[in-house]
């Protein structure tokens, strides 16, 4: 079962390129659960699942994403490499931070 939720930001924890990891993505279409080298479908392209997991498309506003064909603001990974971001507990740590900034000024 997916972590992710459709929507939902992400980080990005693992990823065959470096420069990858940490970024803020946005899940933006479940793709399904796929076993390793099966065939995943895209946009009338063919990839192959790197390992066994459920699989998401995910966007970037800034086009940050690496790829094997360069900065990409679309792509693909498995939901496993990501780490979600539950909107609630930001709201409630920058509220957190904003109080202690206002109670030490």
């Amino acid at each position: 079962m997916a972590r992710c939720k459709p929507g939902q930001s992400a980080f990005i924890k693992k990823s065959l390129r470096p420069a990858n990891i940490g970024l803020v993505v946005e899940c933006t279409k479940y793709l399904g659960p796929y076993s390793k080298g099966e065939i995943v479908e895209i946009s009338g392209e063919q990839w192959m699942a790197f390992d066994s997991d459920d699989y998401w498309i995910i966007t970037s506003a800034t086009g940050s994403i690496e790829t094997q064909f360069g900065k990409s603001k679309i792509a693909y990974i498995m939901d496993s490499w990501l780490d979600p971001i539950d909107p609630d507990i930001l709201d409630l740590e920058v509220e957190d931070e904003l109080a202690d900034e206002l109670l030490h000024e």
